[in-house]
């Protein structure tokens, strides 16, 4: 039996959150609709990211790995981020 360590762990909750906020970005129908709590856009980036940010941002300044604590830190602003971005490549 392979041993599964929490190294491992940080590098698969990372590989989930980036397909999540994939998810978000282009399977909701419009940007705009964000704004609504039933969408999964918002769902995705108010709730579930931000959670999965904080713990994948304590356990990488635990383990001491600064790439994976950034992407901790994107994925806990990834609201504001995200709708930003979008606003500027696709306009108001």
């Amino acid at each position: 039996m392979k041993q599964f360590t929490i190294s491992k762990l940080i590098d698969y909750t990372s590989i989930l959150g980036i397909i999540i906020w994939f998810s978000a970005f282009f399977l909701d129908n419009w940007i705009r609709d964000w704004f609504f709590p039933s969408s999964w856009g918002s769902t995705a980036t108010m709730l579930i990211l931000p959670a999965l940010g904080t713990f994948i941002l304590i356990v990488s300044i635990y383990y001491k790995k600064l790439w994976t604590g950034l992407l901790g830190i994107f994925f806990i602003i990834s609201f504001p981020l995200t709708f930003g971005l979008a606003y500027l490549i696709l306009g108001p």
